[in-house]
């Protein structure tokens, strides 16, 4: 009471020298409240004549000695946190209204009352609680070796509390709680830790943190299940794989690790083409192509591989899988070759009876550009051949023609000629058989122009692919005196008699050279 001024006593004692009657307070001893909530600490007057007169009232909080509310018509206060209800006071409740209750709110609130020319006071004994939180913070375990488990107990108050730990409800005893420290709220914080050695038993067991505190009504239980550590990840990815253009392809990639399946909460795929990232997975699946992705529903099975739809020949090059599952990576690379099988179609069949004829090839939609091309009669390889260079079609794939000059007689109209091609995508040849379309030459000129008009023809759309390529290389060209393609071509009656076998980038192919009987092309190609 030593905080009460002497201009207090001097102004109650002629302010209240006509009142008198009998003064009863009320207040309990103790009274309790959490953290951050805001709580009314109770004190109400009944005085010998209701109701009570403001004017003949003077009300004082004392907390911990020291002065910390007053009110004689108006309120003042130390604390904005604290308050009384004014409107409430003509009833005799002079209660306080603590906000946003702190720990340091804890201690002995005194409630003092003059009235008339009586005083009373009493006093009640604030506790301030805060109930712990639990987090498991280390669950982590490894098969048949030490392992450790951890627990955070924060932001309780008061500081005494109880920590346990359990293994499906059994007591585990080898455990051990640190020294409370007090945070800068005025709480507590403590942190437990159990050391066991897990076996394959383990793989099922509850774990549990059991915690008592003032503040709980009941024991507070952490309950959990251990991550066991990877003791091994493996990962299968074959170093090479083929797929056809056009198609959907699986690109291989399987890891296994020592548990039935895997946490997908630890787990994260990754794929790379090239080097870069191109889809990734970590619950929620991203990729940078739609026609990239993986089967979410296998991944925890170890099935990661990565699906391709409509390949093209651009998809071909290196790709990685990455694998990360808890502490563990690995990662492996395998090489994507693209092909497409060539298609034949014979263009040219027609002969006339002891003149020279010439019969064509188209091989289509191939690749890559390496292809061996052989002409037979009845079996019988023909070595007058010739092949020209491939084309490269606007979808990456080449096509090539070749032709054969040959002079059928009456005795051998039923002879079968076969085109085969070799290729790469092939697992075995592929051939096509056809016979001639025989045309009786009754008339020289009919013959020549037979003969020459397959012959242009044939020509013509190779001269037509030259003449392209002539002008996206004009166009690249900064400069059209310093192109770098030259071009003669010659086309003139020849005899003679070569062979050509197969198409290879390596060999020189800048002159085609003329079987007997047929147009020439020559001339030096540059091509960009």
């Amino acid at each position: 009471m030593s905080s009460l001024t002497v201009d207090h006593w001097e102004w109650s004692a002629w302010k209240f020298l006509s009142a008198g009657g009998a003064l009863e307070l009320n207040v309990p001893p103790t009274h309790q409240v959490r953290k951050g909530s805001e709580t009314i600490i109770p004190c109400t007057v009944t005085v010998y004549k209701p109701p009570v007169d403001p004017s003949l009232l003077l009300i004082f909080w004392i907390f911990q000695g020291e002065e910390i509310l007053s009110y004689d018509d108006t309120v003042t206060t130390s604390d904005d946190r604290v308050s009384i209800n004014t409107t409430r006071v003509i009833d005799g409740d002079a209660s306080l209204s603590i906000s946003n209750v702190t720990v340091t709110d804890s201690g002995v609130y005194t409630c003092v009352i003059l009235y008339s020319l009586e005083i009373m006071e009493k006093s009640v004994s604030l506790s301030v609680y805060a109930p712990p939180n639990i987090t498991i913070t280390e669950r982590i375990a490894f098969i048949n070796k030490e392992s450790v488990l951890r627990s955070s107990i924060i932001g309780f108050y008061p500081m005494d509390i109880d920590v346990k730990w359990f293994r499906d409800g059994k007591t585990v005893n080898n455990y051990s709680v640190s020294t409370p420290q007090r945070n800068h709220d005025g709480t507590y914080s403590v942190y437990s830790t159990l050391i066991i050695i897990p076996t394959k038993k383990d793989r099922n067991n509850i774990f549990s943190c059991k915690i008592q505190h003032a503040s709980l009504p009941r024991p507070r239980q952490k309950d959990f299940q251990l991550d066991y550590i990877v003791g091994s990840l493996e990962l299968i990815v074959p170093p090479t794989h083929q797929a056809r253009m056009r198609s959907v392809t699986r690109i291989p990639c399987k890891f296994s690790v020592d548990t039935p399946t895997a946490d997908p909460r630890y787990l994260k795929i990754f794929w790379n083409f090239q080097g870069e990232q191109i889809l990734s997975y970590d619950g929620t699946l991203t990729k940078t192509d739609d026609r990239f992705s993986i089967d979410t529903t296998k991944v925890v099975d170890g099935d990661v591989s990565l699906q391709i739809f409509n390949v093209s020949l651009n998809d071909s090059g290196v790709y990685t899988c990455l694998v990360l599952y808890n502490r563990k990576m690995k990662e492996k690379e395998t090489s994507l070759f693209v092909y497409a099988p060539p298609k034949i179609t014979i263009t040219g069949r027609i002969a006339v009876v002891n003149k020279e004829s010439i019969l064509c090839s188209l091989i289509t939609g191939y690749y890559p550009v390496d292809i061996e091309i052989k002409w037979f009669r009845d079996g019988e390889i023909l070595n007058y051949y010739r092949l020209f260079k491939p084309q490269r079609n606007t979808d990456g794939t080449y096509s090539v023609y070749s032709t054969v000059t040959i002079k059928p007689t009456e005795q051998v109209r039923n002879e079968v000629f076969s085109c085969k091609i070799q290729h790469a995508s092939l697992s075995r040849p592929r051939q096509k058989d056809f016979e001639l379309e025989y045309i009786d030459d009754k008339d020289e000129e009919s013959d020549y122009t037979i003969r020459w008009g397959v012959a242009v023809t044939v020509c013509t759309m190779l001269l037509k692919f030259v003449y392209e390529k002539c002008q996206k290389s004009f166009m690249k060209s900064n400069h059209s005196t310093k192109t770098n393609l030259y071009l003669k071509t010659v086309f003139q009656a020849e005899a003679k008699v070569g062979a050509a076998s197969s198409y290879s980038p390596t060999q020189n192919t800048n002159i085609i050279h003329q079987r007997k009987g047929s147009y020439t092309f020559r001339g030096k190609l540059q091509l960009p």
